[in-house]
């Protein structure tokens, strides 16, 4: 059996994601909208890091 792990890391919202990660995949993105700050400030603040999401991506296995 072949399995493979998937991570999305994007500014769209995680709906439907699913579709491309799997259900057991995982996904950084934006679920709200509305933050007001410079650019780098809201990415680091909703975890868009190159260590989150590399962490995000080995905690699937």
């Amino acid at each position: 059996m072949h399995s493979e792990l998937r991570a999305h890391a994007g500014d769209a919202d995680r709906f439907h994601w699913h579709t491309f990660t799997g259900f057991d995949g995982a996904s950084v993105s934006i679920d709200n909208f509305g933050a007001s700050a410079p650019g780098g400030v809201c990415l680091e603040k909703f975890g868009f890091t190159v260590d989150n999401v590399v962490a995000t991506a080995q905690a699937l296995g």
